[in-house]
């Protein structure tokens, strides 16, 4: 259950902290629905972490990669 939490806490600082990055950026695109769902994806990627960890990177950095395309 400490991991679920933890987990679950990395996923709310990940959305957090980028929409407040988004927002703070003046020349920032701001989001559309590709880039919620790859927000999601990403803060999601993260429930692997515990029991495959190089799943959870490849997940969330492909996620913040295709945020860039």
């Amino acid at each position: 259950m400490k991991t679920f939490a933890l987990v679950c806490g990395m996923g709310v600082v990940v959305v957090y902290s980028t929409l407040l990055a988004t927002g703070n950026q003046p020349d920032a695109r701001p989001l559309d629905l590709a880039g919620y769902v790859l927000l999601a994806v990403a803060a999601l990627g993260l429930a692997w972490l515990p029991r495959d960890p190089v799943a959870a990177l490849v997940t969330c950095a492909g996620a913040a990669a295709l945020c860039f395309v």
